[in-house]
């Protein structure tokens, strides 16, 4: 009997489980939304903060590909948050002009 209503009672919670996680709200990941483009200009910085004074992670130059994330919004509004793919993945902030 005892054994019964245990199995009873996991039953209930696991249920009640299910439903609250199912009730969640789904957050987007804020880098789901993203275009591919091109830098358009040559020694341009990917830095690490999104300001002009934010530290230089390495330059990129004319064609390179890279995400441009949009929904990110930096510091100073006219940089934009960046997925850079060579040498290898590396993210970053980039001033607006520079990007197509």
């Amino acid at each position: 009997m005892k054994r019964k209503i245990l199995k009873s009672m996991a039953t209930a919670v696991l249920s009640a489980a299910l439903v609250f996680a199912l009730s969640m709200p789904v957050h987007a990941n804020a880098y789901a939304t993203f275009y591919k483009t091109e830098i358009t200009g040559d020694g341009v910085h990917i830095r690490k903060t999104g300001q002009a004074t934010g530290t230089s992670l390495g330059l990129m130059y004319y064609g390179e590909t890279i995400d441009h994330y949009f929904q990110v919004v930096a510091p100073d509004l006219n940089y934009g948050y960046i997925k850079r793919f060579k040498p290898a993945s590396q993210y970053g902030y980039c001033h607006k002009k520079y990007i197509k």
